[in-house]
C-alpha cells in the first residue's frame, strides 16, 4: 500500500508519467542499471508486504521492486519504470504491485507479468482477503479482481480517491482517503462513514472489524471500535502514512521526517526506527519482525529489541565520478563527500572537510586530485587525503590531468589553474564565464566548456602555450569529453549537444530538451550523456537515443570502462550499466612521444580504442614521433628551423615590404621551406618595430620626413616643425620638433602650412602678424626694427604717449626717437625751443614751456601797458586781454594816464615814460620847462621841479 502524503502522490504520479514518456523510445530496460550506492535501493519505498519474515516485497519509485529472503534484499526484473506505490499478496507465489498510470503487476513466484486494470488513473494501494478476491484503492476509483479480470467498482458520491485500503474479509474493508474520506464494504456496496476529520487520511489497517486504526496528516490517528471513529492523540502534528500492527496493543505508525510511533494498546509513544527520513510504510510478520520502509530506499527492522538498517550508503549528492578499474573508482559530492569502490561497495573516506565537492580526476588510485568550492583541492596518495594550496578562493567546478606532474583545474569567474607537480598556479583566461567541465587529449588539446546561465555558453582551448576562445553557445553549457582532438563533445542545457570534428562545432539533435550534466564514452561512436530527470542519452555513432533507467532525479556524471558505464548524481545515487556495446577492432598506430599522433606501421586494437596509456594513437601523420611538441595538429614555432606542424614548411616571422624589419614578434607567413630567407620573410634575428609592413621606406631605422602625415621611424609619432611658442608662426622652414602623434596639431607643432618668419619662436606675442610694443626694445612682428616714441625735434621731449616713428633699430635713441622714460608734452614736436622744459618768452605769441598759455606783462592799471612784471595770460596768447600787455614799457602801473603813449600834462609826473616830467609846453601857463631828469631820493621823495614859464 502507498504510505506518504496525498499532495505528494499527484507530483509523484505526474513524474511517474514523464519518465514513461522520456524512456518510451530506449535503448535498454531499468533493470540494466544495477544499484550500486545506496543499497539496496536509492529510490523512494512506498510500500511493504510479505507472506513471512523470508518472503517480503517492498515496491516504490522507479520501477523498484525489492525481495527479502531472510537474509538479504535483492531487486526483482519487473522491466518497468511504473511508479509503484502499493504491494500486497495472499502467499509468496500470488503477489501483486499497483502503481501510476492504473499498472498492476502479478507474481506467480518466478515472473512479474503486467495485468489489464482497465484505467490510466493512478493506483495507491491493494489489499484482498485472497488471490480472488483483490481490491485496489486510486485517483477516483476503486478495482476489484476476482481471479479473472479487474473491474471498476461503484462508489459512493463525495468519495474522491482511495489512498489506503484494509479489511478482514471480502464482505469488510474498509478504504481511506481525502478529505477525511472512510469509505465500508459489505460484499455488496460502497458506504461513506463519518470520520470527524477533515484531514487527508493515508492508511487503514485493524486487527479486526471493531478495531481499526486510521492515520493522516497533522500527526491524524483515528480509531472504530465497530460503531463509530473516535481521534487518538498520537502525540506528533507530522504526516503519518503507514499503520500496521501485530494486535490491538502493538500497532506501528509512520510518517514523515523520520516519525515512528507505538501504540500499546493504551496509548502513543514515539520510537526511534533510526532514520532522519520520511519513512512511508510499516508491515511485519509479527511484533518481533517488523519492516520500516521510506525515501531514499531506506529499511529499518525491528527484532522485537531493537531496530537495524538494513539499507546503508551515502545520500550526499554525488558531483563527479572517476572510474580507474573494475575495483577502483572514485565519487565525490557535497558537503566533503568522497566514495571508493574496491569492486563490491562503495565505501565513504575521510576528506577531513565540509565544503562541497565538484570534480575528481586521478592518474591511478595513489594519485587522485578532488576541487571543490571556495579554492578547495585534495590530494590523495593512496593512503589519505590532504588539502592542496590552490591560490584561489573561487569554486573549483572540475579537474582533468594526463599525469601527477600536470593536472588542470577549472571554475567560477574563468579560472583555470595548473599543478606542475609541486605547486598550483594561475594561467591565463580568455572568459569571465564559469567554467564547469574540462577534457584533454593530451598537454597540448584540453578543451574547457562553461556558461554565465541557462542562454550564454563558452568553449575554450588550450594549445600548449595558451588558452583561446573557440565557440559560443546560445545555452549554456555543462560537460566535455572526446575520443580524440578531432572527436569531442559538448553538453548543456535544454538538450545541447555540440560536437568537433577538429575544425568545426556543429549542433546534434540529442532528443531531448532536459538539461545535460556529463558526457563519456568508450569510443566516439558510443557516447552517454547524462542529466536531470533520470535522463541518459546514448550515442551510435549516427544518432542520440534514450536509455531507461531509474535512480536519482538528476544524474550529475557519467563515467565507465570498455563494459560497463556508471552514472551518479542526487541522493547518493550510483547506478552501473552493463553495457552489451562490443567496440569494433580499430587500426591503432605506436604514439611514442604521447603527442596523441603516432607513425609507423598499424596495430590492431579489438577493444575499439587507441588509448594514450597504450602509447597508441588513431593517426599516423607524426613527422616527427620523437618529439611530443611535433605533430600535425601542433603550433607551428616560427622561425625556428623546425616543422612543428609536419606540414613541410615553416612558419617565418613576417616582412612582407622586405626592408628588413618585422611589424612584430607573432606575425608570420607561411613558407615552403625552412630558411625564412624568402621575400617576405624573416627570422627571429630580424630587428622588429615595422609599423607599415607594406611601405619599405616605412621602419624604425628610416629617416623621418616632416610633417607628411606617414610615421617612416614607426616611433608612434611625426616630426613636425616647430612652434615653440604656439603663436601659428615658425621661426623658419627647418626647425622641428618630435610629436607622440600624426596631426602636428598639438603644442609646438606646427604644419607646412603654418608661416615662417618668427624672430623669438619663445615668446608667443612675438611674430610677423604681432602688434609692435612701441619703445619696449622688443621686435615683436619681426621685421627687424623697432617703432619708437616720436621726437622729432629731439628736445628729449615726446608730444604724448602714444606718437611714434619706425626704427631701423630697436634702440630708440637715434634722431626723432624717444624711448617710454622720455617725458611727454611737448606741444610743438617740429620746435626743439617748445617743450615742457623750454624757458617761456614773454608775449611771443609762443607756448614755450607748452603750458597751454602766453606769459604777459602785467598791465594793472588797463592802460595796455605793463611793466617788467609778468602774469600768465587767458589761453589766447595775444596779451590783450584786461590786465595784459605786449611791451613793459609802463613806467607807472597804478597810473592809466601814464604809459609810453600818453601826453605829457603839467602835473608834475612823467606822463609818457619817456624820463622827464612835464616837458616843455606841458604847462598852460605859456612857460616852457626844461625838464631835467627826474632825481628820487627815495620812494617817498618827490622829485624837485624847477619849472621856469616861457615866453609866448
Amino acid at each position: 500500500m502507498i504510505r506518504h502524503f496525498f499532495s505528494i502522490q499527484c507530483v509523484r504520479f505526474y513524474f511517474a508519467v514523464i519518465l514513461l514518456t522520456l524512456f518510451s523510445a530506449t535503448v535498454s530496460r531499468a533493470d540494466d542499471w544495477v544499484w550500486q550506492n545506496p543499497l539496496p535501493t536509492g529510490e523512494d519505498l512506498q510500500d511493504v508486504w510479505g507472506s513471512d519474515s523470508n518472503n517480503v516485497y517492498a515496491v516504490g519509485t522507479g520501477g523498484a521492486v525489492l525481495h527479502y529472503d531472510g537474509n538479504s534484499w535483492a531487486t526483482l526484473d519487473t522491466g518497468t519504470l511504473t511508479h509503484f506505490t502499493g504491494v500486497w499478496g495472499s502467499s509468496g507465489s500470488e503477489v501483486f504491485a499497483v502503481g501510476s498510470g492504473g499498472a498492476i503487476l502479478h507474481y506467480d513466484g518466478s515472473t512479474w507479468t503486467t495485468m489489464t486494470s482497465g484505467t490510466t488513473a493512478s493506483l495507491y494501494c491493494v489489499w484482498g482477503s485472497g488471490g480472488s478476491d483483490v481490491f485496489v484503492g486510486g485517483y477516483q476509483t476503486i478495482l476489484h479482481y476476482n481471479g479473472s479480470s479487474w473491474s471498476a467498482m461503484s462508489l459512493p458520491v463525495g468519495f474522491y480517491s482511495a489512498v489506503g485500503i484494509w479489511g478482514t474479509s471480502g464482505s469488510d474493508v474498509f478504504a481511506v482517503g481525502s478529505g477525511g474520506a472512510i469509505v465500508h464494504y459489505d460484499g455488496a456496496n460502497w458506504s461513506m462513514m463519518t470520520s470527524g476529520t477533515t484531514s487527508i487520511l493515508q492508511d487503514v489497517w485493524g486487527s479486526s472489524g471493531t478495531d481499526v486504526f486510521v492515520v493522516g496528516t497533522g500527526g491524524v490517528v483515528l480509531h472504530y471500535n465497530g460503531s463509530s471513529w473516535s481521534p487518538m492523540a498520537s502525540g506528533t502534528t507530522q504526516t503519518l502514512t503507514g499503520v500496521w500492527g501485530s494486535s490491538g496493543s502493538d500497532v506501528y505508525a509512520v510518517g514523515s521526517n523520520g516519525v515512528a510511533l507505538h501504540y500499546d494498546g493504551s496509548s502513543w509513544s514515539a520510537i526511534d526506527p533510526g532514520s532522519p527520513y520520511s519513512m512511508v510504510e510499516v508491515w511485519g510478520s509479527s511484533g518481533s519482525d517488523v519492516f520500516i520502509v521510506g525515501y531514499y530506499g531506506k529499511i529499518s527492522h525491528y527484532d522485537g529489541t531493537s531496530w537495524t538498517a538494513m539499507s546503508s550508503g551515502s545520500l550526499q549528492d554525488i558531483q563527479d565520478l572517476w572510474i580507474i578499474s573494475e575495483t577502483d573508482a572514485f565519487a565525490v559530492g557535497y558537503y566533503g563527500t568522497i566514495l571508493r569502490f574496491d569492486g563490491s561497495t562503495w565505501t565513504e573516506q575521510e576528506s577531513n572537510t565540509t565544503g562541497h565537492l565538484m570534480g575528481v580526476w586521478g592518474s591511478s588510485g595513489n594519485e587522485v586530485f578532488v576541487v571543490g568550492v571556495d579554492g578547495l583541492i585534495l590530494h590523495y596518495n593512496g593512503s589519505s587525503w590532504s588539502a592542496m594550496d590552490s591560490g584561489t578562493t573561487a569554486a573549483l567546478f572540475d579537474v582533468w590531468g594526463t599525469d601527477g606532474t600536470n593536472v588542470y583545474a577549472v571554475g567560477s569567474s574563468g579560472t583555470i589553474l595548473h599543478y606542475d607537480g609541486s605547486s598550483w598556479s594561475a594561467m591565463t583566461s580568455v572568459t569571465s564565464q564559469q567554467l564547469i567541465g574540462i577534457w584533454g587529449n593530451n598537454n597540448n588539446d584540453i578543451f574547457a566548456v562553461g556558461n554565465s546561465g541557462t542562454t550564454s555558453g563558452t568553449i575554450v582551448h588550450y594549445n600548449g602555450s595558451a588558452w583561446s576562445l573557440m565557440s559560443g553557445t546560445s545555452t549554456g553549457l555543462l560537460g566535455v569529453w572526446g575520443s580524440s582532438r578531432h572527436d569531442v563533445f559538448v553538453v548543456g542545457y535544454s538538450g545541447t549537444i555540440r560536437h568537433y570534428d577538429g575544425s568545426t562545432w556543429s549542433a546534434m539533435t540529442s532528443g531531448t530538451t532536459q538539461h545535460l550534466e556529463d558526457v563519456w564514452g568508450w569510443t566516439g561512436s558510443h557516447v552517454f550523456a547524462v542529466g536531470w530527470n533520470r535522463t541518459v542519452r546514448l550515442y551510435d555513432g549516427d544518432s542520440w537515443s534514450g536509455v531507461a533507467t531509474s535512480g536519482a532525479l538528476v544524474f550529475n556524471a557519467v563515467h565507465g570502462l570498455e563494459d560497463h558505464v556508471v552514472a551518479a548524481g542526487r541522493s547518493g545515487t550510483i547506478r552501473r550499466f552493463t553495457d552489451p556495446y562490443v567496440p569494433p577492432s580499430v587500426t591503432c598506430y605506436q604514439d611514442g612521444d604521447g603527442d596523441g599522433y603516432g607513425s609507423g606501421t598499424g596495430i590492431e586494437e579489438t577493444d575499439g580504442v587507441c588509448d594514450s596509456a597504450d602509447n597508441h594513437s588513431y593517426f599516423n601523420t607524426d613527422c616527427n614521433d620523437g618529439d611530443a611538441t611535433v605533430y600535425p595538429d601542433a603550433v607551428e614555432g616560427a622561425g625556428d628551423g623546425i616543422d612543428q606542424d609536419c606540414d613541410g614548411g615553416e612558419l617565418c616571422y613576417a616582412d612582407q615590404d622586405d626592408d628588413g624589419y618585422r611589424p612584430d614578434g607573432t606575425s608570420t607567413v607561411s613558407s615552403l621551406d625552412e630558411d625564412c630567407t624568402d621575400p617576405t620573410e624573416a627570422t627571429s634575428g630580424d630587428s622588429i618595430g615595422d609599423c607599415d609592413d607594406t611601405d619599405a621606406g616605412v621602419h624604425p631605422g628610416a629617416v623621418e620626413v616632416v610633417d607628411d602625415g606617414v610615421d617612416q621611424d614607426c616611433d608612434g609619432g611625426e616630426l613636425c616643425y616647430a612652434d615653440h611658442d604656439d603663436d601659428g608662426y615658425r621661426p623658419d622652414g627647418t626647425s622641428t620638433v618630435s610629436s607622440s602623434d600624426m596631426d602636428c596639431t598639438d603644442p609646438t607643432e606646427a604644419t607646412s602650412s603654418d608661416s615662417i618668419g618668427d624672430c623669438n619662436d619663445a615668446d608667443a606675442s612675438i611674430h610677423p602678424d604681432a602688434v609692435e610694443g612701441v619703445g619696449d626694445g622688443i621686435d615683436q612682428d619681426c621685421d627687424g626694427g623697432e617703432v619708437c616714441y616720436a621726437d622729432l625735434d629731439d628736445d628729449g621731449y615726446r608730444p604724448d604717449g602714444t606718437s611714434t616713428v619706425s626704427s631701423s633699430d630697436p634702440d630708440c635713441t637715434d634722431s626723432t626717437e624717444a624711448v617710454s622714460s622720455d617725458p611727454t608734452g611737448d606741444c610743438n614736436d617740429a620746435n626743439a625751443g617748445v617743450h615742457p622744459g623750454a624757458a617761456e618768452i614773454v608775449a611771443d605769441g609762443v607756448d614755450q614751456d607748452c603750458s597751454g598759455g602766453e606769459l604777459c606783462y602785467r598791465d594793472e592799471d588797463q592802460d595796455t601797458y605793463g611793466t617788467t612784471a609778468t602774469v600768465a595770460d587767458n589761453g589766447n596768447f595775444v596779451c590783450t586781454d584786461a590786465g595784459e600787455s605786449a611791451v613793459s614799457t609802463d613806467c607807472d602801473d597804478e597810473d592809466p594816464d601814464i604809459h609810453p603813449d600818453a601826453r605829457e600834462t603839467c602835473d608834475a609826473k612823467d606822463n609818457n615814460c619817456n624820463g622827464y616830467i612835464d616837458e616843455y609846453g606841458a604847462c598852460s601857463d605859456g612857460f616852457w620847462l626844461l625838464m631835467l631828469p627826474t632825481i628820487i631820493i627815495n620812494a617817498d621823495q618827490q622829485n624837485p621841479l624847477n619849472a621856469k614859464p616861457l615866453a609866448e
